[in-house]
C-alpha cells in the first residue's frame, strides 16, 4: 500500500485554493469531563458534576483568484452541567470569516517561498457580549 499525503488548508498557511474551486465540511466535536487539573492536584468537580459539550461547524474556502481565498467557520455549540447553578447555553460561538492573499512567491533551488497576507475577522459572542477581533499577519512558507 502506497502512503498517501494530505493537505489541508488553514488561515495562517502557505496552502491556496485554486480559482473557482470550492471545498467545504462539517465538523461534529463531543467532550465532557468531571475532573480538572489544579497546579498538580487533580480535583473532581462536585460543583458542576460532569459538563458535556457538543459542537458543530460548518467550514468553507472559495479560490476567489488563485492568489485571493475567502475562509470562513460557522460553529454552534451546546453546553451542560449535571450539577450546580450552571445553566447549560447553546449558540453561535467564534464565527470566523478570512481572507488569504498571496502575495508574492519566489523558487529559490527548487524551494518555493510563499508570503501571505492574512486578513482574519472573527466575531465572539458571551452571554450576548458581541466581540469582535481581527488579525492581521504576514507569513512566509518555504515548500
Amino acid at each position: 500500500m502506497a502512503a498517501q499525503h494530505f493537505y489541508a488548508q488553514t488561515e495562517i498557511d502557505g496552502i491556496m485554493m485554486a480559482k473557482n474551486n470550492f471545498c467545504s465540511g462539517a465538523i461534529y466535536e463531543y467532550s465532557s469531563w468531571n475532573k480538572y487539573w489544579e497546579g498538580t492536584f487533580k480535583r473532581e468537580n462536585l460543583n458542576l458534576g460532569t459538563v458535556s459539550t457538543k459542537k458543530i461547524a460548518i467550514n468553507g474556502n472559495y479560490g476567489i483568484t488563485d492568489k485571493l481565498n475567502v475562509i470562513f467557520s460557522i460553529p454552534y455549540v451546546i453546553t451542560h452541567a449535571t450539577a450546580g447553578t450552571m445553566i447549560g447555553q447553546k449558540g453561535f460561538q467564534d464565527l470566523t470569516f478570512t481572507l488569504k492573499n498571496l502575495v508574492y512567491e519566489k523558487e529559490i533551488k527548487g524551494n518555493k517561498r510563499k508570503y501571505t497576507f492574512i486578513l482574519c475577522v472573527r466575531r465572539i459572542f458571551i452571554s450576548h457580549i458581541k466581540l469582535c477581533g481581527r488579525l492581521f499577519a504576514i507569513k512566509s512558507w518555504i515548500t
